[in-house]
């Protein structure tokens, strides 16, 4: 999928559960969306394990990677879960947890 911001074309990818082994998938789901752009890359990554939980990682370079390591990830091990490669290139990261969600209906119903 290709975004165009400006005069500039980003390269957009997006991935479900980034090389989780397929013998054994997790209890939950990792979303990966990637925007390169010429000299860097935003990764996006939302999380449906426990609190929905959204990450931003912006790196100055158009190679960067966002690597899971499943087994360390699933303990909610915070501290090998996830690596930027390389790690130099991240700029700033920030995260929102929603600790809260609720489900809204509306009821509509159509003329006839």
């Amino acid at each position: 999928m290709d975004v165009f911001v400006s005069s500039s074309p980003l390269q957009v990818s997006m991935s479900l559960n980034p090389g989780a082994p397929s013998q054994t998938p997790p209890d939950f789901d990792l979303l990966h969306v990637r925007a390169e752009g010429d000299n860097d890359t935003l990764h996006f990554l939302l999380c449906s394990q426990g609190a929905p939980t959204l990450l931003l990682i912006h790196t100055n370079t158009s190679s960067s990677t966002v690597e899971v390591n499943w087994s360390q990830f699933s303990a909610r091990n915070i501290s090998g879960g996830l690596k930027v490669e390389p790690e130099s290139s991240v700029l700033y990261s920030s995260a929102v947890v929603f600790s809260r969600v609720r489900d809204f209906h509306l009821k509509y119903t159509c003329p006839p």
